[in-house]
């Protein structure tokens, strides 16, 4: 009688740790797939304020700045562009209280740092508008940064 108590004691105990490993995986599974969509969110709203900057504001204005845009950006291929979003804001591409209510991480409420947070442009030939890359680096004290 004893060796089964004892048996069910353990299959019990066994049962429980089981159940909080379980337990404790979704959370953290639910955490990071949280913190995933929030890093799409922000990526996608820098990306489309520097595609806005490079091909409506900044591309239309090289012919006036520079003899060869095609030898200009060449020289950006492989550095890029980079745009924080404080240059988008001086560059009146993002309103600076836009930028407030969108670049922030929802999970604590704290925003993102406009200084490194950026948009980086990667020309590409044949150095078109619309022929680049671009990088989002987040710095908004994200999970998975």
């Amino acid at each position: 009688m004893k060796k089964m108590k004892k048996k069910n004691l353990i299959l019990l105990t066994l049962l429980l740790v089981a159940i909080i490993i379980i337990l404790v995986a979704t959370l953290v599974v639910k955490d990071n797939s949280r913190s995933k969509n929030q890093q799409e969110r922000l990526s996608k709203y820098l990306e489309k304020k520097a595609k806005y900057f490079y091909e409506e504001i900044y591309y239309p204005q090289l012919p006036n700045m520079v003899d060869e845009v095609d030898t200009f950006l060449q020289n950006f291929e492989t550095t890029g562009i980079s745009l924080s979003i404080n240059v988008l804001i001086e560059q009146n591409t993002i309103i600076e209280k836009e930028a407030k209510e969108n670049m922030v991480n929802k999970d604590n409420n704290t925003p993102c740092d406009f200084d490194n947070t950026k948009a980086i442009i990667y020309p590409k030939t044949p150095y078109d508008k619309d022929s680049y890359n671009i990088e989002v680096r987040l710095d908004c004290n994200l999970i998975n940064e």
